[in-house]
């Protein structure tokens, strides 16, 4: 390979002064044009080459990691927000200490619940549970006790219910569940009896090694024409479930009244 370059030398010349005469400027004078040639050998070449191929490989390099560590981050960065929020999510509907559902998602639950009989006209019911008794282990053993036997309730209520029903932990000792798609209240009772029964057959076995067995009064309200909303409804189980809790029958179950449903 030859390079070359043209180059225009320039030369001054300055005129001759006679005595006392004025000094003129340098005259600017270029007579002729030069070419100045290069010739760069084919082992130069290769050398030149090689550092090029060199230099592009680093930068590729380099580019491609920081490419790769952007990406990364910012898909971490993504992930990470996406657990965030749904850890949010989760927290918003669950209850802190058992898991459960909370007190606004089972209102949720309720309402579409209501709404689908309304279309249906196939009743559903949900059972108001209170624990009895519960303030005096909180009394004797302490609160970390008392949290032992509401995390032992919400497991034994897990087991009795069916997956497509709902329990829900909606403040202190008191829990409700939802069955939903239940043509009579028989179900819903022996769902209760069934609860009370594994209470008294799995005591609690607390953190000092005292065991202590659960009592719990139960009400159950199912849907009819003539319940309001998920208000209405929850009323009348926590209505019998006080009306249990005062009669203290037989497992302490009590029934709201409501109007007959024709299905």
């Amino acid at each position: 390979m030859f390079t070359w370059a043209t180059v225009n030398p320039v030369f001054s010349v300055s005129p001759k002064i006679d005595k006392g005469g004025q000094a003129s400027p340098p005259v600017v004078v270029s007579p002729y044009h030069w070419v100045v040639m290069q010739h760069v050998t084919i082992e130069k070449l290769a050398a030149m080459k090689k550092t090029l191929f060199t230099i592009c490989a680093w930068g590729w390099g380099i580019l491609s990691t920081l490419t790769g560590v952007t990406l990364w981050s910012g898909l971490l960065f993504i992930q990470r927000n996406r657990m965030h929020r749904e850890e949010l999510e989760v927290q918003a509907r669950q209850d802190w200490l058992t898991g459960l559902a909370n007190l606004p998602n089972i209102f949720a639950k309720l309402e579409k619940a209501c709404e689908s009989s309304k279309i249906s006209n196939i009743p559903f019911y949900i059972l108001y549970i209170d624990l009895d008794d519960f303030k005096f282990v909180n009394d004797r053993y302490g609160h970390e006790s008392g949290n032992i036997v509401l995390r032992h309730v919400a497991s034994v209520l897990r087991k009795k219910v069916r997956f497509t029903d709902t329990v829900a932990r909606i403040g202190g000792d008191e829990y409700v569940i939802l069955l939903e798609n239940m043509r009579t209240s028989d179900k819903a009772k022996e769902i209760a009896a069934d609860i009370l029964t594994a209470f008294d057959e799995s005591p609690v076995v607390l953190e000092c090694g005292s065991s202590v067995y659960v009592k719990a009064s139960i009400g159950i309200a199912g849907w009819s024409r003539d319940v309001t909303g998920p208000d209405d409804l929850m009323k009348r189980a926590d209505v019998a479930m006080y009306d249990a809790k005062k009669e203290r029958k037989k497992h302490n179950i009590m029934q709201a009244e409501t109007s007959d449903i024709t299905v």
